[in-house]
């Protein structure tokens, strides 16, 4: 009986591990409208910057409107995206990976991408909603 279970429980582990691993429809973000009011673009941007860094991003400003931002996961998940933004929200859309099963042409990559653009759209948004009271 005890190895009875055993088994069940290593072939539960197993099964754990294969469907874990999957991938999923890569995720892009469009709050373009977040703010009811508009602000200035610094105030958007600085928003942005703040909210990527609390998760550990970092931000680059690739000119007015357009910040790429990247993070890297235990040293071996890379991830950027682009963050298009004006005077009332933003938009985050994929701009690279490594290590992450992307497949242009399905255009999926392994689900914890979007967890981990889920997170940054989270703290941009709080920040957003500090400037928007």
């Amino acid at each position: 009986m005890k190895k009875t279970f055993s088994l069940l429980g290593l072939l539960l582990a197993i099964m754990l591990m294969v469907t874990g691993c999957g991938t999923a429809l890569v995720q892009n973000v469009d709050n373009s409208g977040f703010t009811s009011k508009s602000l200035s673009l610094s105030k958007v941007e600085n928003a942005i910057k703040k909210g990527a860094i609390r998760k550990g991003w970092r931000t680059k400003k690739i000119k007015s409107g357009l910040i790429v931002a990247d993070i890297t996961v235990r040293g071996k998940h890379y991830v950027a995206v682009n963050i298009a933004y004006n005077s009332k929200g933003y938009k985050i859309s994929y701009r690279d990976s490594k290590n992450m099963d992307y497949d242009p042409a399905k255009n999926t990559i392994h689900p914890n991408y979007n967890k981990w653009v889920a997170y940054l759209q989270r703290n941009i948004n709080y920040e957003l909603t500090i400037l928007d009271k």
